[in-house]
């Protein structure tokens, strides 16, 4: 089936050659003489691909991009843009509109047709790679999920119940006890939904930097998290608190800052400390190390709990996209095995690294690399 491209442009001869180009080489194309035009094209049949000027009458090109991006039906379709001079900060600009490639007028005839199927090939391999995704992550929940959501709401609807039912014969001490089932049961259920939502955001985020050129994203200002050491410190007491575990923690921190979002930092900290925590026995100590260079700042976390197996570890390099929870059924666990997926995606997304090692029934190290 021929591939579908829009070209939009205001010039009429250089429209009419280039589609009549693209019609020889394959293609199904047609024009629009600028942005107005070329969305009511698109409400009629959504193209394969759209070839835009920039600088066009009613609606330029940035317009454009801006109206398909916020709509869902064409928040992925490629678009690239001609543009009479491509300077670092048009570049910048349309990148950040969406744009997912450029070409300079006059435009080379091979240079606009290679582009084509370099943009057309990447993305029917990102749709692939979705339907892949979508698919495991289906699997996941289908075996996972379930079991998650019925617990908590179990406890919930129990200790409802029982209130409902006995609530003239419940003593304070019981009704505390009520009470506390409930709020523990529904701050799981917010943990698993908040995750989920986190996740979701994430893979958006990432798709869209990667359609970004690097040199680009260098350039791109940085959140930035400093004072690390007592961001560290907060994060680590809390974590341990929650598990009545504050003597078995001891940290060797170094102060410094890290190219990273707070709520994104607070996040990766977390889930590895929850880990450390949860597959750790009580007085057994958890060991965090800081340290930064030029570049970099690194943070192990290691616990002396039951480790994992090198098999195990090898199947993390490959879980950016898997959820997954190892001896599930050897070891009884809450949660539905996307803390280090998050982890790591969070770190992807600040160009940092995510690296375990372990000794099976010893102990395991987390380390995190940040950019500094």
């Amino acid at each position: 089936m021929k591939k579908h491209i829009l070209l939009v442009e205001d010039n009429e001869r250089l429209r009419s050659n280039l589609l009549f180009v693209l019609n020889k080489e394959g293609f199904d194309a047609v024009g629009a003489i600028n942005g107005t035009q070329a969305l009511q094209v698109i409400a009629n049949e959504i193209p394969d691909l759209i070839i835009s000027d920039i600088m066009m009458p009613d609606m330029d090109g940035y317009d454009l991009v801006k109206h398909l991006r916020e709509s869902p039906d064409t928040v992925d379709l490629p678009v690239i843009f001609l543009t009479a001079k491509a300077t670092t900060e048009e570049l910048r600009s349309g990148m950040r509109h969406g744009v997912n490639d450029y070409l300079t007028k006059p435009v080379n005839i091979n240079d606009l047709i290679a582009t084509i199927h370099v943009r057309l090939e990447y993305a029917q391999k990102q749709k692939k790679k979705w339907i892949a995704n979508l698919h495991l992550l289906q699997t996941h929940l289908t075996s996972i999920l379930p079991h998650e959501l019925r617990t908590p709401l179990s406890g919930i609807l129990g200790a409802s119940s029982l209130l409902r039912t006995n609530i003239e014969q419940l003593t304070r001490d019981d009704l505390l006890e009520m009470y506390g089932c409930i709020e523990t049961s529904a701050r799981r259920l917010e943990r698993i939904a908040e995750n989920f939502l986190l996740y979701v955001q994430l893979q958006v985020l990432l798709e869209e930097q990667r359609s970004i050129p690097k040199e680009i994203q260098e350039k791109k200002p940085q959140y930035q998290v400093v004072s690390v050491k007592e961001h560290l410190e907060e994060i680590i007491h809390h974590c341990a608190q929650r598990y009545n575990r504050l003597t078995d923690v001891h940290c060797f921190l170094h102060d410094g800052s890290v190219q990273c979002s707070v709520g994104h930092f607070t996040k990766v900290i977390f889930e590895v400390m929850d880990n450390a925590l949860q597959f750790s026995p009580k007085d057994t100590p958890i060991e965090i190390i800081s340290d930064q260079d030029d570049e970099k700042y690194t943070i192990t976390i290691t616990d002396f709990g039951r480790g994992m197996t090198a098999e195990q570890i090898k199947a993390i390099q490959n879980f950016p996209s898997v959820f997954k929870q190892f001896d599930r059924k050897k070891f009884e666990q809450q949660g539905v095995g996307m803390g280090l997926v998050l982890v790591y995606n969070i770190l992807q997304l600040y160009r940092g690294e995510l690296s375990i090692t372990s000794q099976y029934g010893h102990s395991t190290t987390a380390h995190l690399t940040f950019r500094t």
